[in-house]
């Protein structure tokens, strides 16, 4: 018996737990607050001036490619816009239609 001489205490139950208290939390108003808020919008707008001013030059592939891909991206755009709902939700049945069955309950009976 000389690892269970001595167990830690009674058993606890739900309804014997301790509630715990909540933390709350204060919230202290900063004059400085507008102020470093202002400080950081000003901050942000000079970065982003910075980043303006710094022209990185493409190669030609880097400008064939820019231009490829523009071209594609407004051909798809005509594509999608020459459509209406209408003609799409036709032209989607009309594909479902040619489309196999397979959902259906096949035949069980051999003998008719």
């Amino acid at each position: 018996m000389g690892d269970y001489e001595h167990v830690g205490g009674s058993l606890l139950l739900k309804s014997h737990k301790k509630k715990k208290k909540k933390k709350s939390h204060k919230t202290a108003k900063h004059p400085d607050k507008e102020e470093k808020a202002l400080k950081e919008a000003i901050k942000y707008e000079t970065e982003e001036q910075d980043q303006d001013e710094e022209v990185v030059e493409m190669t030609e592939a880097e400008r064939a490619f820019a231009k490829a891909q523009a071209k594609r991206e407004a051909m798809r755009i005509k594509q999608k816009a020459a459509k209406t709902h209408r003609e799409k939700v036709q032209e989607l049945n009309r594909k479902l239609d040619t489309m196999t069955e397979h959902h259906d309950i096949p035949k069980v009976s051999w003998t008719k």
